[in-house]
């Protein structure tokens, strides 16, 4: 029987989700302030927006440490990559050229910061950690 110690967050891994999590953040904010300008009143512009709103949530739940960050970037990477795809069905249907390389940048991060928290079991720290500040929380209700 393997007895490891239990997995922690090391300050490497704190700093990444900081770091990653604000980059991410900016690279949101920036799409969802260019769709803003861009925008036509249409309903699929409202639902980007959400898109790009969901994608700026996602990554303040890292920045948080929250342990759903993981699952929710995962979600906003499967969601920016459909718009990806409609894009690209719109250039080739309908001769509009609509591009953004802020968009195009921010997916590949998506993808890049999902496979890199996947690759580092940052979920179940994430998860430990979410369980050890209950626990803490809980002690000190007792006590107080």
């Amino acid at each position: 029987m393997n007895l490891s110690k239990p997995k922690q967050l090391t300050s490497k891994d704190e700093e990444f989700c900081a770091v990653a999590g604000v980059a991410g953040t900016v690279l949101s904010t920036v799409c969802l302030f260019q769709n803003w300008y861009i925008l036509t009143w249409h309903w699929l512009s409202f639902v980007i927006s959400a898109v790009f709103i969901f994608s700026i949530v996602a990554f303040v739940l890292l920045v948080k440490k929250q342990s759903a960050a993981f699952i929710c970037i995962c979600i906003s990477a499967l969601l920016l990559f459909a718009y990806m795809l409609f894009l690209v069905v719109s250039i080739f249907l309908y001769q509009v050229l609509i591009f953004s390389w802020v968009f195009t940048i921010l997916l590949v991060y998506n993808i890049t910061i999902s496979i890199i928290i996947f690759a580092n079991d940052l979920p179940a720290k994430l998860k430990q950690r979410q369980q050890a500040l209950a626990a803490e929380d809980a002690y000190w209700n007792d006590k107080l």
